[in-house]
């Protein structure tokens, strides 16, 4: 318990440090990632009442400290280098550029909304579909459409096949590429829901997005999941702040009222979270404080139960740290054998878990040194589309932001910068994410236009040369 507390106690100092240093900006990468896991220690003391059976020791506490450290260098010193090419801290756009499209500056048709939610109701549709004719298929028969969901779940959540590795294998491909249009719809309606709110629009603005937003969180749970629900939670936080500082509003504020907000969401999603895990037939099997303070810390106590044990070297070298690059030789045969993205399960008192916080890819990988390149490295990239989101306030740049930045709220748990996002899926959904913002702004036109443009001067600039 000692190193547990020692943790906490140290991370919520180099928390405040985080803060200040990012002018108070609480859900910039550096601060935020620093206070997760400084909740993840907390809880994890907590816990100790109840399921954690494995406390921190000086090398679970030394390498978990300079994981959030590095993490936390690598956020700043982006921030740094922005904040000396632009000094005035926000992005201004040329006028009749892309970039002059504000968030604030049009006004999306209901009938667009319409669309989306006709597309969502499809998506499910279809996903039911193909559950049920894998059920047949495999001579299954369920008296509710929970256990149908849940045993869905269990079969396609992790299979793989040398001609195709993805998730969810065994739906159609219609189905597939429905899903992702469905994680885009929602992240859309996160941040029109959230905008038309900031914006006081009435309920005739909020209610065509919040209804779409509604919509994709009934896909979620009616395939059997609840996890993307608090992504979306957690964009909608992402949203409200960068919206705050669009208007020119302190920071500071800012953070006093997410913090007001954010404890309040808190309080009223946490019996929502625990109670709902009927509806995916994930009965908790825990006390409600139990339950949570798992869920939140659990990697802290995996990782030192990692340590303690040993750590099975991969196959390949950086296999755990970049998955999906291994994913990619195994399909074209330049590698012969894959092992599953998700680590082993190990029992912690009465919970299973397979969590074991973001730096345990590194350290498993590459030792010492990969916990200092990568987590560094990776909260570089995050502060990097943290500050391309925060100055360019056009949606079609913030809503693929709200998409990756919800992980941000995840990395006491698991990885996602290197070993998930160097992925196709991740690419398509990014694409999409931009495509359909643009349309539902009505600024997809403007922008193919203004790409031609530009390559019939890039055009002309290479004959005036070859004239030359």
């Amino acid at each position: 318990m000692l190193f547990n507390l020692l943790l906490a106690i140290v991370l919520l100092i180099e928390f405040w440090l985080c803060l200040t240093k990012s002018d108070f900006e609480l859900l910039s990468p550096a601060p935020l990632n620093t206070l997760v896991f400084c909740l993840a220690a907390a809880l994890s003391i907590l816990g100790m009442r109840t399921w954690n059976e494995v406390p921190l020791k000086v090398d679970g506490f030394s390498f978990l400290l300079l994981g959030c450290t590095c993490f936390a260098l690598g956020a700043l010193l982006v921030r740094a280098f922005w904040q000396t090419r632009n000094p005035r801290g926000r992005h201004y756009a040329r006028p009749g550029s892309l970039d002059s499209h504000h968030t604030h500056s049009f006004e999306v048709a209901s009938w667009k909304y319409l669309v989306l939610f006709v597309v969502v109701i499809a998506a499910a549709a279809i996903r039911i579909h193909d559950m049920t004719e894998m059920a047949a298929g495999a001579g299954k028969h369920f008296e509710s459409y929970v256990d149908l969901a849940k045993w869905a779940r269990q079969v396609t959540s992790s299979s793989f096949s040398t001609a195709n590795i993805r998730m969810g294998e065994g739906y159609s491909f219609v189905s597939r590429q429905s899903d992702k249009l469905v994680t885009v719809i929602a992240y859309c309606s996160v941040f029109f829901s959230v905008r038309s709110i900031a914006d006081a629009r009435g309920w005739k603005g909020i209610v065509p997005p919040l209804s779409c937003l509604l919509a994709t969180c009934g896909y979620t749970i009616l395939m059997g999941s609840r996890g993307p629900i608090a992504n979306y939670a957690f964009a909608s936080a992402l949203a409200f702040f960068l919206l705050q500082l669009r208007d020119g509003r302190s920071a500071r504020l800012i953070t006093k009222k997410m913090i007001t907000i954010g404890g309040i969401a808190v309080l009223l999603g946490i019996p929502l979270f625990y109670f709902s895990s009927a509806l995916v037939g994930r009965m908790a099997s825990s006390s409600l404080d139990s339950y949570i303070s798992f869920y939140v810390s659990g990697g802290l106590p995996s990782f030192q139960l990692a340590l303690d044990r040993g750590i099975a070297a991969s196959p390949y070298p950086g296999m755990r740290s970049f998955y999906n690059l291994y994913v990619f030789a195994y399909k074209f045969g330049i590698i012969h054998s894959l092992q599953p993205y998700a680590s082993d399960f190990v029992r912690i008192g009465n919970h299973g878990s397979n969590i074991y916080t973001m730096f345990f890819r590194y350290f498993a990988d590459f030792g010492i040194a990969g916990i200092i390149v990568l987590g560094t490295a990776a909260g570089g990239i995050f502060e990097t589309m943290y500050e391309y989101a925060r100055r360019h306030t056009i949606p079609a740049v913030v809503v693929p932001f709200l998409y990756v930045g919800s992980n941000l709220f995840d990395l006491e748990r698991e990885e996602y910068v290197f070993s998930r996002m160097l992925n196709t899926s991740v690419l398509v959904i990014v694409v999409l994410a931009v495509i359909v913002t643009l349309w539902l702004t009505g600024s997809l036109g403007t922008y193919i236009l203004q790409l031609r443009r530009h390559m019939r001067g890039a055009l002309r600039r290479e004959d005036a040369l070859d004239d030359i």
